[in-house]
C-alpha cells in the first residue's frame, strides 16, 4: 500500500493509466497530507481491493475526488456501511460529478450494514432506481439479508458483469 500512496503523491505527475490490487486498505492509509495532492493528469483508474473498506469517505472519496480528469474508472469494492447502502445517488453526488471527463465508469460494489446499524433497509426497486441517470451503463442490483449473520448486503454492479471472480455471490446475483 505505501507504493501505491507514494505514486499518488504527486511525484509522478505524468502518470495517465494506474490499475491498482489491494487486500485492503487499513483506516487512515490516505492520510491528510496526500488528500491535498490533485492527479491532473490521471485518465484511466482501476481499484480492486479484496477485503472490506471501513472508511469509504476517508479513503476511497477522497482519493477518487483527485482525480479531476479521470475518462474512465473502475472500481471493485467491498463497502462497510453504517447508514446506507451504497447507490446510485451515492456514486453520483460523491464521485461522479467530481469528473467531468469520465465517460466509462464499470463497478462492482458490495455494501454491507450491520442489523445493529440499521433497521430498515430499502426495496432493490429503490436502489435499482437510483441509477435512472446511468445512461452509459446497464446497472444490475440485489440487496439480501442474512438474519443469522446479523448484517444485509447490496450488491451493484455494472452489466456485462467483467470480473472472473464472484465474491459474496447469493441466489440474487443476475449475471444475464
Amino acid at each position: 500500500m505505501e507504493d501505491c500512496l507514494y505514486i499518488l503523491d504527486g511525484r509522478f505527475d505524468q502518470l495517465r493509466i494506474l490499475y491498482v490490487t489491494f487486500y485492503g486498505i487499513i483506516p487512515g492509509f490516505f492520510n491528510i497530507e496526500h488528500k491535498e495532492k490533485l492527479l491532473p493528469n490521471l485518465r484511466i483508474f482501476s481499484l480492486y481491493c479484496k477485503h472490506h473498506i471501513d472508511d469509504f469517505d476517508e479513503s476511497i472519496v477522497a482519493l477518487l475526488r483527485r482525480m479531476l480528469n479521470l475518462e474512465e474508472l473502475d472500481l471493485n469494492i467491498e463497502v462497510q456501511c453504517y447508514e446506507k447502502f451504497i447507490d446510485g445517488d451515492t456514486l453520483k453526488k460523491d464521485i461522479i460529478i467530481y469528473m467531468p471527463q469520465l465517460y466509462k465508469f464499470t463497478f462492482n460494489i458490495c455494501s454491507i450494514i450491520n442489523h445493529r446499524d440499521q433497521t430498515i433497509f430499502p426495496l432493490n426497486e429503490d436502489i435499482q432506481k437510483t441509477f435512472k441517470y446511468f445512461s452509459n451503463n446497464q446497472i444490475i442490483t440485489c440487496i439480501d439479508h442474512f438474519q443469522e449473520e446479523a448484517c444485509s448486503q447490496c450488491h451493484i454492479y455494472s452489466y456485462p458483469y467483467k470480473l472472473k471472480v464472484y465474491n459474496y455471490i447469493t441466489n440474487n446475483f443476475l449475471c444475464r
